[in-house]
């Protein structure tokens, strides 16, 4: 009786201490998971920047060579009246 007892209490440190050891590891996971978060907004917002530097630079680069960057419709000829 006094073994199934001891038992029972062994078994039970064993998953209390299970128990602490994944909550630290949970608490770890979750701060890991933050920080990557952090740098893969960052990523985000630096390649929003990049696309927006370089369609300002395009659109520079078209007033350069005197080019209209939204083509205008082109007009059909006038159809001969005779």
């Amino acid at each position: 009786m006094w073994e199934k007892l001891f038992q029972g209490l062994k078994d039970l440190v064993f998953v209390l201490e299970l128990s602490r050891r994944n909550s630290e590891e949970i608490k770890e996971l979750k701060k890991r998971n933050d920080e990557i978060m952090l740098y893969v907004e960052r990523l985000a917002f630096e390649i929003q920047r990049v696309r927006e530097n370089e369609a300002h630079e395009r659109d520079k680069i078209l007033l350069k060579l005197d080019l209209d960057p939204k083509p205008k419709k082109k007009l059909s000829p006038k159809k001969r009246t005779k």
